[in-house]
């Protein structure tokens, strides 16, 4: 699904940091501001793409930490982006 305003190739670089975060166990320690310089994005497109992980069931973001929702359908979407 497209979000508005932001184009479709950040979706998959913002999941792509988190899985690589996720699998480092850097995770809990990744800040948004760090995210959004990995992605190489505006915080706003960044907000939206991680609105839309949360609708999802995906990825949470709580008290300035990003944790892993649903494991399974997380990987699932990642692995679809780097092959595994």
């Amino acid at each position: 699904m497209l979000i508005p305003g932001v184009l479709p190739w950040i979706k998959d670089r913002v999941l792509y940091c988190l899985y690589r975060h996720d699998r480092m166990g850097t995770l809990s320690d990744l800040t948004k501001d760090r995210l959004m310089n990995e992605v190489c994005t505006p915080i706003r497109s960044l907000n939206r793409v991680l609105a839309q992980y949360r609708e999802e069931g995906l990825v949470a973001y709580d008290k300035h930490r990003f944790r892993i929702v649903d494991e399974e359908r997380f990987l699932d979407a990642a692995d679809k982006l780097v092959g595994d």
